[in-house]
């Protein structure tokens, strides 16, 4: 019989894995964005824009930035300059290349398109009924488009990009000392593709537990 001490026992502990909780918006950005740019969490235009700016809404050539919330904070079009803003005074004289021309539009999406996060599954329920199913994953998004989706985009990026290096000076001159928006350097973006539905859903999920 040995006179040693028996050894404890030593349980190795399960770590706990903690997910970092998300707003909202920040899981909605995560639908779509390597092939479809910055999905927007909330896509309606600024309720007070101008009657003409609202119809218009998002196109190539909006200058603003993404916020946190989830929209596109647009300051003014001035690529094009087919839409009247509220202090056209106060927007930088730019001479702009660009006409209409420069503009292709395309149906993206068809009727009862979706997107949605990896691990999220369509499956068919009793033949009819579209279910959607999710696979080990703890948060995602979706995004239902009834109506489909079409898209409008600029046909000539490299006039586009040489003609923000050579205005975007100007560009943030106007957000930040007059608008007073104090951009930080890459905040500021110029919508060069821009996908527009008349109708959607949005959802997204988070397992915190």
């Amino acid at each position: 019989m040995s006179d040693s001490a028996e050894r404890p026992v030593v349980e190795t502990p399960v770590l706990k894995q903690t997910l970092k909780v998300k707003s909202a918006a920040e899981l909605y950005r995560e639908l779509g964005q390597k092939f479809y740019g910055t999905p927007l969490y909330i896509p309606q235009p600024n309720a007070r824009l101008s009657n003409a700016e609202r119809r218009e809404g998002i196109r190539p050539g909006s200058v603003g930035k993404i916020t946190k919330s989830g929209n596109f904070d647009v300051l003014h079009n001035n690529v094009f300059k087919s839409i009247p803003t509220s202090d056209t005074s106060a927007v930088p004289v730019i001479d702009t290349p660009f006409g209409d021309g420069d503009i292709i539009e395309f149906k993206q999406f068809s009727a009862g398109s979706f997107l949605v996060t990896p691990g999220i599954y369509r499956k068919l329920l009793n033949g009819t009924y579209i279910r959607l199913a999710i696979y080990l994953v703890q948060s995602g998004a979706l995004l239902l488009l009834p109506n489909g989706a079409y898209s409008e985009h600029f046909a000539n990026t490299t006039k586009l990009f040489d003609y923000v290096l050579q205005n975007g000076p100007k560009l943030y001159a106007y957000a930040n000392n007059i608008r007073g928006r104090q951009f930080k350097n890459g905040e500021l973006s110029v919508v060069y593709n821009c996908p527009k539905s008349v109708s959607w859903a949005i959802a997204t999920f988070q397992n915190t537990s």
